[in-house]
């Protein structure tokens, strides 16, 4: 079509274009078009085809009171936008019309004027999110940092949801030719060239990328750079995009057959090749592609993609953008669950691809942007790479495009009309993640949003605050394993009740060892005794993919109640699998919890612990089997000391909304010595100190060290101190005391 086009206008291509929806055959200078058949027409900018054009839609419409020469020579002079714009009132007594009339003369996308109400477009295709959201976080400067980029190669690992994909397709919709698809190459320009709705504006506004200049090499002069206006690079460059989130298998075999179709994607993807006659070595282009193409289908072949970043380059006589969107998504997976000889054959197989394409390939390769969680050093995928610059969460120089800031969410929240009150949550939800903007020597750290959980929860307020990230990729299975371990499960507990934990500079750089310990460790279940050196390696895994930030003391904590709340209800999760607990056993006493602090009468707090509360925990730790290897289910029975007693209570408590809670809180007893209560909570002016013991010769010995912890909960009005014991035969003996200004109420069970 666009070649039949091209020879009725022959001298035409380089004018915008009128498109024509669903119109019957019309003459038009003398030339008959099907128009509903052909999607768009070039015009030439002159007098007679504009008076032409203003004919036929007079022939579409039959309204000429709604039509003049003039407006449409005027309105297709400055740029073809819509013509009828002029006439806006049609929209309120004949908007199907206007509409109509809108998409007849339209060159711009196809984006609501007015949107019903705030929204934001959630996913990885900046054209969505520019055209269907309301408002738009502008992070178009991007593009220009990674023209100007150095390297050949360019890594940026972050964690997931952290607009990786997004970025990377707005580099692709930037830079790519569109040899086959005009309209995608029109709408594309207009993307970048259009006024939005940008977040930092009242007004709709150019993007940030529209009027700025870049440094790139120049051709002419060898060693050298110019500036260029970056618009004349817009839709300049063959661009190859592979995605390789779903090549994650089960097996080998999986990843292989996977793998195989993704390629053979990417081939397709340039079909237009195979129409080439364009010389090239002893046949053509277009026959290369052919074989090319029969290839892949006949076999998994790794380097296919050099192969058609070569084809392209001979096509276009420009070198190649090479885009990797997950580039360690399988073989993450695979390091982890895999066999370590079936793992390397994974992490083989795509590094053979990535070797062939970005090793030795300069003279076809513009250059090559890889997004991924993290870096995978030593025989890893990109290690024999010597043309790499890599950049993560904590890098200076990109981070800045990925995550919110406090100014946008300040913007963000304005646009939506959020109350202050829920701005407030929205930043013990969301926020708590750490952005460089200093230097290596001297960081300055600001606050950073989780842009998946932010948006998530803009376009869906009435389902309240609740986990988006976290549920979009689950860790569950590793952390379930984690927790068997006695000090992992221990500082995990620590870090949900708000504690953060020390382990130096945590590793970003991974290789296959630290893999396989991390894979040894998840799956060693008796392995208690697991080495300082393990333990950090964990963290840092958690800091990498996430669920850990950094603060300001280089510190590890988890950011946010988002991800207190989710790795909590894996420790649930945990205790009723591993303990053997009804799932509903730990949450209907967590429900008995919570009622104590909505209760006025002091009397009834104490019949609902002695008479409700009690009994149940006592049958629940009675009927507890406890499990420590999953091949060989043997009942050991409970734990030799009050730890079991510590941590289902934790788990119990720590399910209580809107509760302060701790665990192991340091404090000054009543005799004046440093001590710390196992478990204090806090809610509408009570608050419940907590002591555990095993084997103690009676539970008012616990009572007693809990009333020691009397100044965590002084600024209470009603505080109350209870003390457990559990026996080796699994018995639970309670005694609490609940003290108010004016009555000292005491209880036992049994």
């Amino acid at each position: 079509m666009r070649r039949k086009i091209i020879d009725l206008f022959k001298d035409s291509i380089q004018y915008p274009f009128f498109r024509v929806f669903n119109n019957p055959t019309i003459k038009l200078n003398g030339l008959k078009f099907d128009y509903s058949k052909t999607s768009s027409v070039i015009f030439r900018e002159n007098t007679e085809l504009t008076k032409s054009a203003y004919s036929v839609g007079k022939k579409i419409f039959g309204n000429k009171s709604l039509l003049r020469e003039t407006a449409v020579t005027e309105q297709y002079t400055s740029g073809l936008n819509p013509v009828f714009s002029k006439y806006s009132s049609i929209k309120n007594f004949k908007p199907g019309l206007y509409q109509t009339i809108s998409r007849f003369f339209s060159t711009t996308p196809e984006k609501p004027a007015v949107f019903a109400k705030p929204v934001i477009h959630t996913g990885g295709d900046f054209k969505d999110v520019v055209t269907e959201s309301s408002i738009f976080i502008d992070k178009s400067l991007f593009i220009k940092e990674i023209i100007e980029e150095q390297s050949k190669v360019i890594l940026i690992t972050m964690p997931r949801r952290w607009g990786k994909s997004l970025n990377l397709d707005m580099i692709k919709r930037f830079l790519s030719i569109e040899e086959e698809n005009q309209k995608e190459f029109s709408f594309n320009s207009k993307i970048f060239t259009q006024k939005i709705k940008r977040i930092n504006e009242t007004e709709k506004v150019l993007l940030d990328i529209t009027n700025t200049k870049a440094l790139i090499s120049d051709s002419e002069n060898i060693g050298e750079s110019k500036e260029v206006e970056i618009l004349t690079l817009q839709g300049h460059y063959p661009v190859i995009f592979i995605d390789f989130k779903d090549c994650k298998g089960t097996s080998v075999e999986d990843v292989k057959s996977k793998l195989k179709d993704k390629i053979i994607e990417t081939v397709r993807n340039f079909s237009y090749l195979h129409k080439s006659g364009k010389p090239y070595k002893e046949t053509t282009i277009g026959q290369e592609y052919i074989k090319l193409l029969d290839e892949v289908k006949n076999g998994l072949s790794l380097k296919a993609i050099k192969e058609l970043s070569i084809l392209l380059y001979a096509y276009y006589d420009k070198r190649v953008w090479v885009l990797v969107d997950e580039y360690d998504a399988a073989a993450n997976k695979a390091y982890l669950e895999f066999k370590s000889e079936d793992a390397k054959q994974v992490s083989n197989l795509f590094r053979e691809i990535f070797e062939s394409v970005l090793k030795g390939n300069d003279k076809h390769l513009e250059k090559a942007v890889i997004t991924g969680v993290q870096y995978i050093v030593k025989s890893g995928m990109l290690s024999g790479l010597n043309n790499l610059s890599k950049y993560n969460v904590t890098s200076i120089k990109y981070s800045k495009y990925y995550g919110i800031d406090q100014y946008e969410i300040n913007t963000l929240m304005e646009h939506f009309n959020i109350s202050s009150e829920k701005v407030v949550k929205i930043k013990s939800w969301y926020n708590g993640y750490k952005s460089n903007i200093g230097t290596t020597e001297e960081p300055i750290f600001v606050d950073k949003y989780n842009i998946w959980s932010v948006v998530n929860y803009l376009n869906n307020q009435s389902e309240g605050f609740k986990s988006y990230w976290e549920k979009s990729g689950s860790v569950s299975e590793f952390l379930n394993k984690l927790f068997r371990n006695k000090s992992l499960k221990e500082t995990i507990e620590d870090l949900v009740n708000g504690k953060s934990i020390f382990i130096g500079e945590p590793k970003e750089d991974f290789d296959i060892d630290d893999f396989k310990q991390l894979k040894a460790i998840k799956d060693g279940i008796n392995n208690i005794d697991i080495k300082a050196a393990g333990l950090n390696l964990v963290y840092s895994y958690l800091f990498i993919t996430g669920y850990l930030t950094i603060n300001e003391l280089g510190k590890l904590q988890f950011p946010n109640k988002e991800i207190q709340k989710e790795i909590s209800n894996y420790l649930k999760d945990y205790y009723t699998t591993i303990f053997n607990i009804p799932t509903e056993s730990l949450g209907d006493l967590t429900l008995l919890l919570d009622q104590v602090f909505f209760e006025k009468n002091n009397n009834k707090i104490s019949e609902i612990f002695r008479e409700v509360f009690a009994p149940k925990l006592a049958i629940l730790i009675k009927d507890l089997q406890v499990y420590t290897n999953d091949d060989d289910l043997t009942i050991k029975g409970v734990f030799g000391n009050e730890d079991l007693m510590h941590s289902l209570l934790n788990n119990i408590a720590i399910q209580i909304v809107n509760a302060k809670f701790a665990s192991e809180r340091y404090t000054t007893k009543t005799d004046g010595s440093k001590g710390r209560a196992d478990i204090v909570i806090a809610k509408n002016n009570k608050g419940i100190v907590i002591e555990m013991k095993y084997n103690a010769k009676d539970a008012k010995i616990a009572l007693e060290q809990a009333k020691d912890y009397a100044e965590l909960v002084k600024d209470n009005d009603i505080k109350i101190f209870m003390g457990c014991n559990i026996t080796d035969q699994q018995e639970v003996f309670i005694s609490g005391e609940i003290v108010s200004s004016n009555e000292s109420i005491h209880f036992d069970y049994p």
